[in-house]
């Protein structure tokens, strides 16, 4: 893996917990990302692409609850990538058809918070040298699922 430093692409951390995004700020800035932070109140929906793309991203890391706000998130990440912004969802989620519809829009990969710290660093580093975040298997599997619910099966 190429070591991370300065000079990477922006990062922006977008949340709705202060405390949450401010940490992964810290945690990016150790590892040499420029980064800033974009934290949304609990009411308010997530930024809209071009609140997000005034602060110059590279790579978009959504700290998010998929099972709330789906709709929101597939909003985001599909306006992303359209301008090929790569974004990592990051989420309490449980693994299933939201994670499939966020890759299906464009998300480079989601991530569950319970996995280590190093997989939301490795994500961050091959989507910033234009590389695939997620095995393919992985990938299908998700992307199935996802279908297996737009075709109105109940949505896992």
């Amino acid at each position: 893996m190429t070591p991370r430093g300065p000079g990477r692409d922006r990062t922006v951390v977008v949340g709705r917990q202060a405390l949450l995004v401010q940490c992964w700020e810290v945690v990016l800035l150790r590892a040499g990302y420029e980064v800033q932070g974009v934290v949304r109140s609990p009411a308010d929906p997530l930024p809209s692409r071009s609140t997000v793309l005034r602060s110059r991203p590279g790579t978009v890391l959504l700290l998010v609850d998929l099972d709330r706000e789906l709709e929101d998130v597939v909003s985001l990440v599909s306006a992303l990538a359209d301008t090929g912004i790569p974004a990592v969802v990051l989420t309490r989620s449980s693994r299933g058809a939201r994670w499939g519809q966020c890759l299906q829009h464009g998300a480079g990969t989601v991530i569950g918070s319970h996995e280590p710290m190093t997989a939301v660093l490795d994500a961050l580093d091959l989507l910033s040298r234009g590389l695939p975040a997620v095995d393919r298997a992985e990938r299908d599997a998700l992307l199935e699922l996802a279908g297996t619910w737009a075709a109105g099966d109940r949505l896992p």
